[in-house]
């Protein structure tokens, strides 16, 4: 698939799940007392998409990021943490794909920082190449409705190979 028709696809399906997350039924939750927003949810359904550079390549490339989380509920420092699941694309002429585990920080109100241990793969041609790689995003969330807008960061490091990615991070907190 050329990079032009890769771009074309990501660019499709973040566009659907955008809209599917925007306009899907609202649903009601009750909030923990002197919480609000979204922080007082268990889940959050989180995407983000932006504009990649590839370091030693010097490429640019668009990427998407999908996670899962399950915030802790609780006193102390467990309100502040989250454990979940997430998936990288970035979409240039090697593909890269990055599956990892996530652990979630939000140290103030609609801030959170990602910090997901995981494994990049690399298509090189007709090969794969897998190794470790640690990912990290931060991201701010404008409250709209049922959810959480803005931008978002991330810088991702394996082996020799590193890219850092600037976007818009949209999330649904259930």
């Amino acid at each position: 698939m050329s990079r032009l028709k890769r771009t074309i696809v990501v660019l499709a399906v973040s566009g659907l799940l955008h809209t599917s997350i925007a306009y899907g039924e609202p649903i009601q939750h009750e909030h923990n007392a002197g919480e609000h927003g979204w922080h007082s949810h268990i889940y959050e359904l989180g995407l983000s998409t932006g504009f990649v550079r590839m370091e030693p390549e010097g490429e640019y490339a668009m990427g998407t990021h999908l996670h899962f989380i399950r915030r802790f509920q609780g006193e102390g420092i467990r309100r502040f943490l989250g454990l979940g699941i997430g998936f990288e694309a970035i979409f240039a002429d090697h593909m890269h794909y990055n599956v990892m585990g996530t652990i979630a920080i939000y140290p103030y109100k609609n801030l959170s920082i990602g910090i997901s241990p995981g494994m990049l793969i690399v298509e090189h041609h007709d090969e794969c190449e897998m190794c470790y790689s640690t990912h990290v995003e931060v991201a701010y969330g404008f409250e709209v409705g049922q959810f959480h807008v803005g931008p978002v960061v991330g810088y991702a490091k394996s082996g020799d190979d590193e890219h850092y990615m600037i976007g818009i991070h949209l999330g649904k907190a259930f």
